[in-house]
């Protein structure tokens, strides 16, 4: 009989372990703008321009992965650049902050022109990881930005994030698992005298 209890209290300390803080999360988030110009010129000129906006956000529920929009790309396409023989890589860092803490987006891309059509080609930021203390470790994965290509127009995507968030277990979640586990050997080793 009290093998049973011990064996069902194990059982329940290790559900709660695994299960751990289901328990409402909640974030908010912010960044920084930039700007550039003159993308593309192999020389001063009024070539394409490229801006970043940062969309805020929250009070956000991540208790359960969830995506948003947490910034606005706009590529403006100036006068056509047909003799531009370079194809310039742009590597730049953005503030992104969640909950009070920053960290910085690594945003890459590169400016390609074909004469009447120019293009930037983004990676996918990589992934940032934001500690939370006793609320658990919050990821942050990007969205696949892919290309934006112009032949004039101006063009606009928004950058994704996802949001998940992988939960501390409680100090007494541990406390009771351990209590199961020692009564387990107890009555393993009475057993056997």
């Amino acid at each position: 009989m009290f093998s049973r209890s011990v064996l069902a209290l194990t059982a329940s300390a290790l559900l709660a372990l695994a299960s751990g803080g289901a328990s409402a999360q909640s974030i908010t988030y912010s960044g920084a703008d930039f700007a550039s110009s003159g993308l593309g010129a192999d020389f001063p000129t009024i070539y394409d321009q490229f801006n970043y906006s940062s969309l805020p956000g929250g009070p956000l529920d991540v208790s359960s992965p969830v995506s948003a929009a947490i910034g606005l790309l706009t590529f403006v396409v100036g006068v056509n650049c047909t003799s531009c023989a370079l194809t310039p890589s742009f590597d730049t860092p953005i503030d992104f902050t969640v909950n009070g803490i920053t960290h910085q987006i690594d945003l890459l891309y590169q400016w390609s022109s074909t004469g009447p059509v120019d293009t930037l080609t983004f990676s996918t930021p990589s992934a940032l990881s934001y500690d939370l203390g006793s609320n658990g470790l919050l990821n942050v994965s990007f969205g696949d930005l892919g290309a934006m290509s112009s032949s004039g127009a101006t063009m606009t995507e928004n950058l994704t994030a996802t949001f998940s968030i992988t939960p501390v277990p409680e100090p007494s979640t541990y406390a009771l698992m351990l209590a199961g586990l020692g009564a387990i050997g107890f009555i393993a080793r009475r057993r056997k005298i």
